[in-house]
């Protein structure tokens, strides 16, 4: 391990933190933490129409759930700040002027309405769109005359007549040829510096080793490699990540469902479980166990192993590691996770008894937002099944069996677990029977349901009352049918 490796996660606070900018921020995190070096996280927030302070709060905040720390960035500091681009401006001029100076950069007074037509006759011919460079030669003249007209002009970086080439550790070595890249913007006529420039000297000036990121940047990287070159800087090593698709092999949008994080905790998904799902989306760990913890994850994640081709987002795969996690936590621990979840009609009493609630609502729990519903299925909206009602009616010797288990009930004294479990010893050994002869009747009077949690693991939260009302509502549903 060395502290050599540093990564970045570089998101422009224009949206909410989607599924596709987690998993990047995650590989670049993992990966680092892997290497035991610095994480970085650096808002490229230089869009100052579109980028908003909610937007960064909420990048910040899902990392945070996330459990995503960086080692330099916002409300962290570090060596290399600012961390926001906006209050890096004058180091862009800085550089910029330098390449003025060298005479790489030229004005470009072609308007947004000439620059898409010019795209969509290259379209038309089936080429890749990119600039045709109709304003690198102009003359003196010519630059009065469209200033005279009152052009706004942006600055390109005038490419040399040599390939990109992008050696990518998961894509490998990619060869982008000049006339497929076209001179670029490094100045936007409104004197802010264009994507591929600022990132160049970000990544330079902060000492960043790896670069992850989605593959929809792949074509952005000969540009700043060029800028690399030109200022005689190091370029980090790159690894650009195949897309995610949904389920059915469209780009994941949201029709497939939830596509920012913050969804995804609203809806009760565990942090824990999203890193693991995440995670999978473009690797695979090496021993093929697919659930693994967060320390686990790290361990075993390398670059090595970044897929090639895309994921598919399977959200009902999500739910299912997040079943896995959830249930492998302590039930007080469930407690503590369920805190903003727990519906309005928990009772005082139902909440002193939240362990053992959750304790025998566990196996059905996939998300933290399905114990509301099943708590009020067991414990407040008692309505039983009329499929349970009839083969309760219908079974020879049943109701003999919820007659029986009353009358235990009401002579209780006490209804702690073994004062249950005694209760229902007596009420089997009084009717000479056991096994599902016995507590299939009894599941039925107490959860009015012929399959459920156990039931007599049920009557301790419960209470004597509650499962002496229930049993009277089971025996009234049978007589209703009569």
């Amino acid at each position: 391990m060395t502290k050599e490796v540093r990564t970045r996660f570089a998101p422009s606070p224009t949206g909410d933190l989607h599924v596709g900018g987690a998993r990047t921020a995650l590989f670049n995190w993992l990966f680092t933490r892997n290497q035991g070096g610095d994480y970085i996280l650096r808002i490229e927030d230089t869009d100052f129409n579109r980028s908003a302070d909610q937007y960064t709060e909420q990048i910040k905040s899902a990392l945070d759930w996330l459990g995503l720390n960086w080692d330099e960035g916002p409300d962290v500091g570090g060596p290399h700040e600012p961390y926001h681009q906006s209050q890096r401006l004058d180091r862009y001029k800085e550089v910029a002027d330098e390449l003025m100076k060298r005479g790489v950069v030229y004005p470009c007074y072609c308007t947004a309405e000439e620059l898409e037509a010019e795209r969509e006759r290259q379209r038309a011919r089936r080429e890749p769109p990119r600039y045709s460079g109709r304003c690198r030669n102009l003359s003196e003249a010519e630059k009065e005359k469209f200033e005279a007209e009152g052009r706004d002009y942006a600055y390109r970086y005038r490419i040399p007549e040599k390939p990109a080439t992008v050696k990518d550790i998961a894509k490998g070595e990619v060869s982008f040829p000049p006339d497929q890249v076209g001179d670029f913007i490094v100045i936007k006529s409104n004197g802010s510096p264009a994507y591929n420039f600022a990132v160049v000297v970000d990544d330079h000036d902060m000492g960043i080793t790896h670069v992850v990121r989605g593959d929809d940047h792949l074509s952005n990287t000969p540009r700043q490699i060029y800028l690399y070159e030109e200022m005689g800087w190091q370029p980090p090593k790159w690894c650009h990540l195949a897309m995610i698709l949904g389920s059915d092999g469209e780009r994941l949008s949201k029709r497939h469902g939830a596509t920012d994080v913050e969804e995804y905790r609203e809806k009760g998904f565990l942090p824990e479980a999203m890193v693991n799902a995440l995670a999978l989306l473009g690797w695979s760990p090496p021993d093929g166990v697919e659930v693994k913890d967060v320390d686990e994850l790290i361990e075993a994640f390398s670059l090595e192993r970044v897929n090639k081709s895309a994921s598919r987002f399977d959200f009902d795969k999500v739910r299912y590691l997040n079943g896995q996690h959830l249930r492998a936590l302590p039930a007080t621990e469930i407690c503590e996770r369920l805190e903003d979840f727990l519906p309005e009609s928990l009772t005082k009493n139902d909440r002193e008894n939240l362990p053992e609630i959750v304790e025998l609502l566990r196996e059905q729990l996939e998300l933290l937002t399905d114990f509301a519903p099943l708590y009020e299925t067991y414990f407040v909206d008692f309505s039983p099944e009329p499929s349970a009602v009839k083969w309760l009616a219908e079974q020879d010797g049943a109701l003999e069996v919820v007659t029986v288990l009353k009358k235990h009930v009401e002579a209780a004294q006490s209804f702690s677990l073994a004062d249950v479990e005694s209760l229902i010893k007596a009420a089997g050994d009084e009717l000479e029977q056991s096994g599902a002869d016995l507590y299939k009747p009894m599941r039925v009077a107490v959860t009015g349901q012929l399959e459920g949690p156990e039931f007599h693991r049920l009557m301790v939260p419960l209470g004597r009352q509650r499962c002496l009302d229930r049993i009277e509502t089971v025996l009234q549903a049978v007589e209703d049918l009569n």
